[in-house]
């Protein structure tokens, strides 16, 4: 290779390596050994959880799922990609699954208010009214500023208006 395609390909690398702020907050200096018990594969990026975030706002639940699982895969300890995870397993009706997720994420985020709103949602899904409220109310009452929350209630109680109504008309 020549002298002059060298430095091209040099300067090209040094341009873009300059514009980057930093190693991301997974990264570790090079001379610190670890033992190869405690050795982690670290992934700085968040690709899979906003592919999976993108692809649950347009609707595509299974590539949403996908996505939501390869970032639990490279990050377990993710609660963001575990409630993602359980949110596209609702949409596609694996209530199962969801739970499993649910479960995961609530072992690394116990009490979020986020948490019980999306698993009222999900027992608003099945149809469990009662469970539905009972998970909204606790999201509600922890962060009562939150819109969301209070329209899952008005949602939750149009819904439930809506079956008293059938029911009695059978």
């Amino acid at each position: 290779m020549s002298h002059l395609v060298r430095a091209v390909i040099f300067s090209c690398v040094g341009i873009l390596l300059s514009g980057c702020a930093g190693l991301g907050r997974h990264a570790r200096p090079a001379n610190v050994d670890a033992p190869a018990q405690l050795e982690t594969k670290y992934f700085a990026s968040d690709e899979d959880v906003q592919a999976g975030a993108r692809h649950f706002e347009a609707g595509a639940f299974g590539l949403a799922q996908k996505s939501f699982q390869a970032a639990v895969e490279k990050s377990p300890n993710d609660p963001v990609a575990w409630m993602g995870l359980a949110a596209s397993y609702d949409r596609l009706r694996r209530f199962d699954l969801a739970d499993r997720a649910y479960t995961e994420a609530e072992r690394l985020e116990p009490n979020s208010p986020d948490l019980f709103n999306n698993r009222g949602y999900s027992y608003l899904l099945r149809g469990d009214t009662a469970k539905a409220r009972e998970f909204f109310m606790v999201a509600y009452s922890a962060t009562p500023q939150e819109p969301t929350f209070a329209n899952n209630l008005h949602l939750l109680d149009g819904s439930s208006r809506f079956v008293r109504r059938q029911d009695a008309a059978y």
